[in-house]
């Protein structure tokens, strides 16, 4: 939508030479890091993808992130929609699944969020480090003739939000922190 111009940017995203064509980027909003999340006391270690071979993995459907894991060659159980993550921490606590990959802000949020998971809380551990990480970034559409002023705006919006506190305070409301 924001790449045909019917919306003026997106918030939230990766950043790529083809995306870079059409849209303005801001300076990083914050780094996205994808975990492995396992059952409290499991006792999975990874420092590399061997290592999660004997595993049984929960992904999301077509993400690059599940063809990346299968390449790997990891024993990958896909889903197929976002609110399934909340089946696939069911399928973790259960034991159906040995791991689950998901974004660490994604499976905060999900964890202090849910009511369901109230009680569940502490029974999962994120297994560092993440086996990836990207910067999202706003970005605003070339379309925008002033698009490159709300890109110096915005970056110096959030430099001040960083200074003084108020970013770190948002990230911790929403389970980020």
């Amino acid at each position: 939508m924001a790449k045909r111009g019917k919306h003026d940017g997106v918030l939230g995203l990766f950043y790529n030479e083809s995306r870079a064509e059409q849209f303005y980027y801001t300076k990083p909003i914050m780094a996205s890091e994808s975990n492995f999340i396992q059952k409290k006391g499991k006792g999975i270690q990874f420092s590399n993808f061997e290592d999660l071979k004997p595993y049984k993995t929960g992904t999301l459907r077509g993400t690059s992130t599940s063809q990346t894991l299968i390449k790997k060659g990891l024993n990958v159980e896909e889903v197929s929609e976002y609110m399934l993550n909340v089946k696939k921490l069911h399928a973790l606590h259960a034991g159906r699944i040995d791991l689950m990959s998901m974004g660490k802000q994604s499976f905060y949020y999900l964890l202090n969020s849910n009511k369901e998971f109230e009680q569940l809380k502490d029974q999962f551990e994120v297994i560092e480090p993440p086996h990836t990480s990207n910067h999202l970034f706003c970005s605003i559409g070339k379309h925008r003739t002033d698009g490159q002023e709300i890109v110096e705006k915005f970056n110096k919006a959030l430099s001040e939000m960083k200074t003084d506190g108020t970013y770190d305070e948002i990230l911790k409301r929403f389970g980020q922190k």
